[in-house]
């Protein structure tokens, strides 16, 4: 069991325009391999769907920042700062516009250097 009180399978749930696609691995938060599935260009922003061995990932970013990033393998990278923590079985609380991912808690804790601001939701 963590500090967090649960251990386990979690979701790690997070904004859409708060998630960074890199072609190269990019350290400084959660960074998962995954595979660019669609591309929706939408004027100033494209939307893309990224399927990791996770789940299904949404980055939306502005359309300066798409060129050659929209393709193939990427790596999707979150901030810390960004992640909500849910409960594995509190899936209901995720709503659109976020995106959630079924994660082991270890793998997240490892990945963001577990601090005191990684807070549990949804207990």
């Amino acid at each position: 069991m963590s500090d967090l009180g649960v251990s386990g399978k979690v979701l790690v749930a997070v904004r859409p325009e708060d998630v960074e696609i890199f072609k190269e691995y990019a350290d400084g938060g959660l960074t998962l391999e995954g595979e660019v599935e669609d591309v929706a260009f939408l004027g100033p922003l494209v939307k893309v769907i990224v399927k990791t061995r996770s789940g299904r990932l949404k980055v939306v970013l502005p359309s300066r920042l798409a060129d050659g990033n929209v393709s193939g393998k990427v790596y999707v990278s979150i901030r810390r700062e960004k992640l909500m923590i849910f409960p594995a079985d509190k899936h209901e609380k995720v709503s659109p516009p976020f995106s959630a991912i079924s994660l082991h808690l270890r793998n997240v804790l490892r990945a963001t250097s577990y601090n005191a601001s990684l807070q549990l939701r949804g207990l």
